[in-house]
């Protein structure tokens, strides 16, 4: 290239250059943004999925170690079933295969696991809920208890945590017992009840705790770091936590029960709705 093409290039160069020098000079401001998105390889342009909004304090607790469980099912028998299809009114004989005891009829299904302590009740038809009728909370949650003790079965709880879902016109109720004075989440008598009060789905538990080891508890604030990890479907998701507390929660391992400490965070979303997710408390 000869001496005048050079001085040509150069000259144009710097007509062009220099505003935009200038310019970038008094908005260092976009230099930085633009550098900061270019090494993050255009992360920090796109929004987190899940935005956590923690409303508590995450104080430690005192506790340092606790129990593991294992629950073993009370075994049910040929006569238990009995009892339960007089009970509902079932006329149909009783089903058995190797692991279970079935009966039904064109309205309602019981199945009742021989060894693992767990029965499941359907309602397979039931009559449309007029959009005027809506029972109660206390109304719903008393028609199950009703329900279960007139099979004779136990749900003895500390807690009973009811969600009201509309799109379904029916209520869903969970019965949290205790295990040495904290709450279990594992393994909870929980059920679907209509708008009118017809029970839809019944799972309930009768199982016998039985203590494995002592393991060391992980600190709240470890628990929660792991939470803001976990991936979770949705788009522009803002979770408000209003609640963390160091529970029991169920493990199955190889067709065991299994029942573990866990913190369990409870909150609301942006979207509508109830958060709710265990982060496993022992520390391995």
């Amino acid at each position: 290239m000869d001496e005048r093409k050079i001085n040509w290039f150069l000259l144009l160069f710097a007509i062009i250059a220099t505003p935009l020098l200038y310019y970038l000079s008094e908005n260092s401001w976009m230099l930085q943004g633009m550098l900061m998105n270019s090494a993050a390889g255009g992360i920090l342009s796109q929004p987190p999925k899940v935005v956590y909004d923690l409303n508590i304090r995450l104080e430690n607790h005192m506790i340092s170690r606790m129990k593991t469980y294992e629950a073993q099912g009370i075994r049910k028998t040929v006569e238990d079933v009995e009892f339960y299809k007089e009970k509902l009114n079932i006329k149909n004989t009783i089903k058995e295969t190797p692991l279970e005891y079935i009966i039904e009829d064109d309205e309602q299904r019981l199945i009742v696991f021989k060894e693992q302590g767990i029965l499941k009740y359907n309602r397979l038809t039931h009559k449309d809920v007029n959009s005027s009728t809506k029972i109660s909370k206390e109304k719903a949650i008393e028609s199950i208890m009703d329900f279960i003790e007139n099979l004779n079965l136990t749900c003895n709880h500390q807690k009973s945590i009811i969600e009201d879902i509309p799109n379904q016109n029916m209520y869903y109720i969970r019965f949290i017992n205790t295990l040495e004075g904290v709450l279990n989440y594992g393994y909870c008598t929980k059920a679907n009840i209509s708008y009118s009060g017809d029970i839809l789905d019944l799972e309930c538990y009768q199982l016998i705790y039985k203590s494995r080891e002592t393991v060391p508890i992980k600190s709240i604030k470890e628990a929660y770091k792991e939470l803001v990890k976990v991936p979770i479907d949705g788009e522009n998701l803002a979770v408000d936590i209003r609640q963390a507390e160091l529970v029991y929660t169920s493990n199955l391992e190889d067709d065991s029960f299994f029942v573990e400490p866990a913190y369990r965070f409870f909150g609301e979303i942006n979207q509508g709705g109830t958060f709710e997710y265990f982060i496993p408390a022992v520390e391995r």
